[in-house]
This record gives structure tokens, sequence and C-alpha cells, in this order.
């Protein structure tokens, strides 16, 4: 990701708004029938949270993707693309650091001896 950042400020080509805006509506309607089925089980453990946490990131980086690409279509700017890109990276982050929390929590919680922290099964 901070390769693709030092590149595009250097040559300040802004990317190809149409492909852009076409493989993020695929990647939010495949991510979006994914959130649908694993939200039934988000709470089943930490594993299942976490995978939902990821699908649901992925939703808004996806309308991020498309919202960056009508905006650099509008601007024939790199800068919708970097600023929205960062705003998706750090939303990431806080996610990475709140499932590392949670699943830090449940293993701490585990009987001593144990190898697994839940199954979802009981």
């Amino acid at each position: 990701m901070s390769i693709q950042l030092v590149f595009k400020l250097i040559y300040g080509l802004p990317p190809q708004a149409t492909l852009m805006a076409g493989v993020g509506v695929l990647a939010l309607a495949g991510n979006l029938v994914c959130l649908v089925l694993l939200t039934r089980h988000r709470d089943d453990d930490v594993n299942m949270s976490s995978v939902w946490i990821c699908s649901r990131n992925d939703l808004v980086a996806n309308s991020g993707v498309i919202a960056a690409a009508a905006l650099v279509a509008l601007t024939h700017s790199i800068w919708p693309d970097i600023l929205i890109g960062a705003a998706i990276a750090g939303l990431f982050m806080r996610s990475a650091i709140s499932v590392l929390h949670d699943a830090r929590s449940a293993y701490q919680e585990a009987p001593p001896g144990s190898t697994a922290v839940s199954d979802g099964h009981g």
C-alpha cells in the first residue's frame, strides 16, 4: 500500500475512474452477499465476529472506492483516491486493533490449558 502511495505521489497519475468504479461496484455486490450471510453468525465467537467486521469493512472500502472514482472523474486528480484510501487504511487499522483486543480477552477468559477459545457451538 505504501509503495502505491509513493508511486502515485511521484508520478501524479490519477487512476482510471471508470475501471475503478466498475471493480468497486462488483466487489460491493459480492461483499454485500457475504455480509448478509455472516450477520447471523457474528456473535458466535471471536473468529466469526472478526470475519463479520472484515466484511463490513470491505463494504465501507468498496463504497469509498466508488466515491473516490466519482471524485477522480470529476476532478482529474489523484487526491480523492489517496485521501479515501488513507481513510480506509485507518478504518482497517482501527478494526484490527479491536479484533486483537477481543481475541486477547477471549484467550484470557479461556480455561487454563484450553487450546480452543470457542468453537461456536456452545
